[in-house]
């Protein structure tokens, strides 16, 4: 027993002093040290590479500390020999792997050669509101760009069976039209709350915010691009448009379409788009239309209007990353649809039937004439089949959402796949000479462009552009990939065609989207805002590391402050965090962007060390402590409750502490421990399918509480006490003050 206790004036004081005085280099080795992600001590399987023993044993961690984890390394490095790995070591209880249809015996073969066990459920199943009945603790989500939107049945029919269940998400491309798209997918497996020690109290809120944070780090992991992955090498493919195409688009941009110019643009568009692609994507895309009047004119007879869901039939889905049909209004009468455009729609399509073959199809009949293999995409199933039937003496294969085969043969779409694969159904199973006749061309709708793994590939053209970059990067990943033939791998564009191109300006809806993945570091180019933490931890290994305090002279002026917040559970066991590293301005003002800390670090690091005095290290830690309260204050749950949780949580928090006095009045026990229980569990974060489960208690009568709350309770809360620990600080003051 103590003999005497003092009040301490700052009880922060006692667990954030500055460690001992020492050099800059050492103190900044320390910081980067300490940025290192967290990595479960759990032996890897020997079919991994060496580079991905890392985010195996990082994807390990995640799911331990945080119940999800998005891996969303580049395409084609090996997410799925990795996910596959941690199913090995956590998939005691069973696994079950949500893949699209088309990838399943993709899976199914790599899982076998492997010796993982798992079962297999598709997309498209869950579309239908079908979900595995198997008892599975541990999940893959392949392609989770695919449930990025939490109104479609997909997304919610995964998100209710996926509570309790920790959840590893697979996909290269997780932002496709807004960061929200992140958000979405990450709440499949993570609360919202999991990040609140690194200073985000609600990862939706702040990705809705169009923001992103290196915080995210901890729960999105990302490597560089292997080295030995092909390179790819683009290139555009020349050709000219006919004087009877410019006619055409003229004939287009005449057409009046509709009385509402909100209705008349988007019905032009899709014409534009469809000529984009080919003439004969615009001419299925004028039977589309005409069919569309005749339903107008029926309508009309009979009192209706054309309703959003019947022109969406109409765009056949060209449109759906650009229009949000929910707010499309029906039109407000049959004559919106301007029904006198039909002889110049006629015409029009007499003049497509006559004009010969589209010259981007024959600069692309010229292109394969070399026999190198190629992957041909195009997002047009009308296009498709033209290039099919003017390369018909080619015998090319083909795969589409209704079938695959050669030539005009039909085949399964498996068997014809594996022609292009190294080690698919045909290698080393027929003669030279049939092995001499295989296609050299594949010519695909995007149907083909998601997982799958054809490396025997030596040239990706894309036949028409889509919307989004991500549908790019899929293309282009089925064939620049680990285990490609060869290092480089052409990647072809035909040119734009200038008159279109300034209708449409696809090229710079692109370079937008492709900025936005950079800005939430979802892409080759912004990836480091998730591995920069990593690769700075790296490059400290084996220096000496002090964990001290140190003082350089330089501008700006500010303190770079290391800062972990560790957490001891009730068992008394303590883990350890990565640390954040903060840049404190004089007024107060937190920089924690990583190419600003980076930078700042290196030159501290360089910058020559003066001697850290009395007064130094009192302001170090009044400076650290005011940090850490503001994030110990983000990551009291309380706090979370009352500020971040959405309105149906507040509610049902309101109604269980009525239910607790009702209780309390009553003597229940019972009624009064699962109050208690659940009011504890409100206090904090959610996933999507625990929210779903949230708003369904808020109307449940009060007899049906006790059984509802089960799914919830099942396992309880755990509240670790944060405890704050400095990893260093360096202090950097003006040239004068020295």
């Amino acid at each position: 027993m103590a003999e005497a206790l003092i009040d301490l004036p700052d009880p922060l004081a006692s667990v954030l002093a500055p460690g001992p005085s020492a050099s800059a280099g050492t103190v900044a080795r320390s910081l980067a040290a300490s940025l290192a992600p967290a990595e479960a001590e759990c032996p890897a399987p020997d079919w991994l590479r060496p580079d991905q023993v890392a985010p195996f044993r990082r994807a390990v961690a995640a799911l331990e500390r945080h119940g999800g984890v998005l891996l969303a390394d580049p395409v084609g490095s090996g997410k799925t020999y990795v996910a596959l790995a941690v199913a090995a070591t956590l998939g005691g209880g069973g696994v079950v792997a949500f893949v699209p249809a088309s990838l399943k015996e993709q899976w199914r073969r790599t899982a076998a050669a492997l010796g993982v066990r798992l079962t297999l459920h598709s997309h498209e199943a869950l579309s239908r509101g079908r979900v595995p009945e198997v008892r599975a603790r541990f999940v893959i989500v392949d392609e989770s760009h695919r449930f990025r939107s939490p109104g479609i049945r997909r997304y919610r029919t995964l998100a209710r069976w996926l509570v309790g269940r920790r959840v590893l998400l697979l996909s290269a491309t997780p932002v496709v039209n807004r960061l929200a798209d992140l958000g979405a997918q990450l709440r499949l497996g993570i609360r919202d709350d999991a990040l609140a020690p690194r200073g985000v109290q609600s990862i939706a809120a702040m990705l809705d915010r169009n923001q992103a944070s290196s915080a995210l780090g901890d729960v999105v992991l990302c490597r560089a691009r292997p080295p030995d992955r092909p390179r790819a090498r683009p290139s555009q493919l020349g050709w000219q448009p006919a004087a009877s195409d410019r006619q055409i688009l003229e004939a287009i941009d005449a057409l009046s379409l509709s009385r509402d110019r909100g209705t008349a643009a988007l019905l032009r568009l899709v014409l534009w788009r469809a000529l984009a692609s080919s003439r004969p994507a615009l001419a299925g895309a004028l039977g589309r239309y005409q069919h569309l009047l005749e339903h107008a004119t029926q309508a009309a007879t009979l009192g209706r209007t054309v309703t959003r869901a019947e022109i969406r039939t109409f765009t056949d889905g060209a449109l759906d990353q650009l229009v949000m049909w929910e707010v499309l209004p029906s039109l407000s009468a049959p004559a919106d649809l301007v029904l006198g455009d039909r002889p110049a729609l006629e015409q029009l399509r007499l003049a497509l039937a006559s004009s010969g073959l589209d010259p981007r199809i024959a600069a692309v009949r010229d292109l394969l004439g070399d026999r190198r293999v190629t992957l041909v995409f195009t997002g047009s199933r009308d296009t498709h089949d033209a290039l099919r039937a003017a390369l018909s003496d080619l015998r090319p294969a083909w795969v589409t959402g209704l079938g695959a085969g050669i030539g005009h043969t039909r085949m399964r779409r498996e068997t014809v796949l594996d022609w292009f694969r190294p080690n698919g159904l045909h290698a080393g199973r027929f003669g030279s000479a049939l092995l001499s006749s295989r296609p050299s061309a594949l010519l695909a709708t995007d149907v083909a462009a998601e997982g799958l793994d054809l490396q025997l590939a030596e040239r990706i053209v894309h036949f028409d552009l889509p919307w989004t970059s991500v549908r790019v990067d899929q293309r282009e990943g089925r064939a620049v990939r680990l285990g490609a033939s060869t290092a480089d791998i052409d990647v072809v564009r035909l040119a734009p065609w200038p008159e279109l191109e300034e209708r449409l300006r696809q090229d710079a809806r692109l370079i937008a989207k492709r900025r936005l993945a950079a800005k939430a570091g979802v892409d080759d180019d912004g990836r480091r805002l998730f591995r920069w933490r990593a690769e700075t931890a790296e490059a400290a290994r084996g220096a000496p590391v002090t964990p001290g305090i140190a003082v350089v002279a330089g501008e700006p002026e500010g303190w770079l402050i290391g800062l972990a917040i560790d957490l001891v559970f009730p068992d008394g066991g303590r883990r350890a965090e990565p640390a954040s590293l903060l840049w404190v301005e004089p007024s107060g003002r937190i920089v924690e962007e990583p190419a600003f800390i980076a930078a700042r670090l290196a030159a501290l690091a360089a910058a020559p060390s003066l001697t850290a005095d009395a007064g130094t290290r009192a302001a170090a830690n009044q400076i650290a402590g005011a940090v850490t309260r503001s994030r110990l204050r983000a990551a009291q749950h309380t706090s979370w409750l009352a500020r971040q949780a959405p309105q149906e949580q507040r509610k049902l928090a309101r109604r269980m502490r009525r239910v607790a006095s009702e209780a309390a009045r009553q003597r229940d026990c019972r009624m009064l421990d699962l109050a208690d229980r659940a009011l504890d569990w409100l206090a904090g974060g959610v996933t999507a399918g625990e929210a779903a489960l949230v708003a369904e208690l808020t109307e449940l009568p009060t007899g049906r509480l006790a059984t509802a709350w089960k799914p919830l309770l099942r396992e309880p809360r755990v509240r670790p006490i944060p405890v704050p620990r400095l990893t260093g600080v360096i202090r950097c003051v003006p040239l004068l003050a020295t």
